[in-house]
């Protein structure tokens, strides 16, 4: 059996019609998720991308992979999913452009073969390994914070985009369908700055371009105004409905080298997106149910799929993908009392232990402990 794991950046829950049946633009999710499992009730580790890809990469909370803002890289002494799976007689490769997942923050350790932002990115992985054991760590963590937001917000022009990653993909399948794999993709389409092809936005009625708005990321220093709100919103919608169509492309091409049967794919979204909600635009500062309340959909060799309501962390994802192969392997800190389920630096989330407070956790309502160790609720 074949592992698949796609991570669709940026997605919103409600956009998507397994989840809002008010939602007609997402054919290829709706017929995916069809046969598949669809979890009503999964929660990201973080809002942002890279402590909550670490927290399924790793199987740990962020408050023990320790991956934010201030120390943006993977510690050494962290066996993540790709090391796991390559002992288990898996060839492991991570095909995408999000610049957070790089050798740069050692999120590529492990993996047999990576295409990032940065191309063949293992020649970068032992240069940034000894930077980080240096005194120039400092310097390290702050070339990697430019690094990614200057990726981020002006891509060269040759920049790995979703047709090189399609045809990643499609290389990868030609040389090694024939064995057992382990894919791990990233689609950052929806992801800010919203520019979805014509077509796209012709069809969700945009007719201005997201650089003609005054509105900008929080994370960025901008804000929302209330008045681009319908516009925005629409190009995000065009964002989701491109992002779907490109789901099915890199489904058929799992169709087309005879292994789509025969493979585990694992479908979420690392955290959501804040449109005026909060009066807020992007991600990061919150823990808002828009931001951390992710898609989750899994689909597994020879199994009809049910709706499953039972609270789900993205990081258990880590432990069931290795007990779906055979490697049994426990997670031992599922129910801690007062444990840490998420952070974004402060404050840090904390859920209490679900057989007693499971009603809460459905009506999405979390524990937030501050610096000093006083708790206060927190409600849609």
């Amino acid at each position: 059996m074949n592992v698949v794991v796609l991570v669709f950046d940026t997605v919103r829950r409600d956009r998507l019609s397994p989840y809002n049946g008010d939602i007609d633009f997402t054919p290829v999710f709706q017929e995916f998720a069809e046969s598949s499992d669809v979890y009503m009730n999964a929660f990201s580790q973080a809002p942002w991308s890279f402590p909550s890809q670490l927290s399924f990469l790793s199987g740990l909370y962020p408050w023990q992979h320790q991956g934010n803002q201030s120390k943006p890289f993977v510690d050494g002494g962290i066996d993540c999913l790709p090391v796991k799976l390559r002992d288990e007689g898996y060839f492991t490769s991570m095909i995408h452009n999000n610049s957070w997942l790089t050798p740069v923050t050692g999120a590529t350790k492990g993996f047999d073969e990576d295409r990032t932002i940065l191309g063949k990115s293992r020649y970068f992985h032992s240069f940034w390994s000894s930077l980080g054991k240096s005194d120039l760590d400092i310097v390290q963590r702050k070339l990697i914070l430019s690094f990614s937001k200057l990726n981020l917000l002006n891509p060269p022009k040759d920049c790995y985009g979703i047709l090189d990653q399609i045809r990643s993909i499609e290389r990868f399948l030609d040389r090694h369908s024939g064995r057992d794999f382990f894919c791990y993709i990233n689609l950052v389409e929806s992801h800010y700055p919203y520019n979805p092809p014509e077509r796209y936005k012709k069809r969700h009625g945009v007719e201005r371009d997201v650089g003609d708005l005054k509105s900008m990321p929080l994370e960025y220093g901008g804000r929302v105004f209330m008045d681009e709100l319908d516009v925005l919103n629409r190009l995000y919608n065009a964002e989701i409905d491109f992002l779907d169509d490109l789901f099915g492309v890199v489904l058929n091409l799992f169709k087309k080298y005879g292994v789509y049967e025969d493979t585990l794919f694992v479908v979420f979204s690392d955290h959501g997106e804040l449109i005026g909600e909060e009066c807020k635009f992007g991600h990061h500062f919150s823990t808002n149910k828009h931001l951390i309340n992710v898609p989750l959909i899994v689909k597994k060799p020879g199994v009809e799929g049910r709706v499953i309501e039972e609270v789900t962390e993205v990081r258990e994802l880590h432990y069931m993908i290795l007990n779906e192969v055979g490697a049994n392997q426990y997670d031992e800190i599922k129910l801690m009392d007062g444990y840490a389920c998420g952070m974004y630096e402060k404050p840090v989330i904390y859920r209490e232990k679900l057989d007693s407070f499971y009603d809460y956790c459905l009506n999405d309502v979390f524990y937030i402990a501050n610096e000093d160790g006083v708790f206060r609720v927190y409600g849609p």
